[in-house]
């Protein structure tokens, strides 16, 4: 890995976390919002047990308001993530030490997390196997940034 780093100048190296961080999080987002059918039958199911418990009933027309205001709400917090993320890395890029100390965070379960995903189900899951080993190089990398492995370019020590 040591001989990787040595290839790579600090600059490169942060657009390289930048890009497999955005991309992560594109790929995940949409693997959640692909899902959303499935989490709202879920909730529904849960939702359904409560009221025969409490002895009500709901309507075809409040299951729909319901629906609406579930999606509305998933969508909200996936532009959140994003958006947060989206600050993340441009701090990131201007060598915030809170943003690196994130990402090496972040990235490092993020790469377990999608391994784990990958291996309950190796078909369905394919896209989660480089996107885990990605984000396995970005957190080995963000570890070994303090060591000051890289390469630093003669334009990058001039200035």
């Amino acid at each position: 890995m040591n001989k990787l780093w040595a290839h790579i100048s600090e600059k490169n190296f942060k657009f390289l976390t930048i890009f497999v961080g955005i991309s992560g999080d594109l790929i995940i987002l949409n693997w959640l919002w692909q899902r959303k059918e499935m989490f709202f039958a879920k909730y529904n199911e849960l939702l359904e047990v409560q009221l025969k418990v409490q002895g009500l009933v709901m309507n075809e027309s409040m299951k729909a308001e319901l629906y609406q205001l579930f999606s509305q709400m998933l969508i909200l917090i996936l532009v959140a993530i994003l958006v947060v993320h989206l600050l993340i890395y441009s701090t990131f890029y201007f060598s915030k030490p809170f943003s690196r100390n994130y990402l090496k965070l972040y990235m490092g379960s993020a790469a377990i997390g999608c391994f784990l995903s990958w291996v309950s189900s190796p078909l369905s899951m394919l896209t989660f196997l480089p996107l885990s080993v990605f984000y396995g190089i970005c957190t080995k990398g963000l570890l070994d940034q303090k060591d000051h492995r890289f390469k630093i370019s003669e334009s990058e020590s001039e200035s």
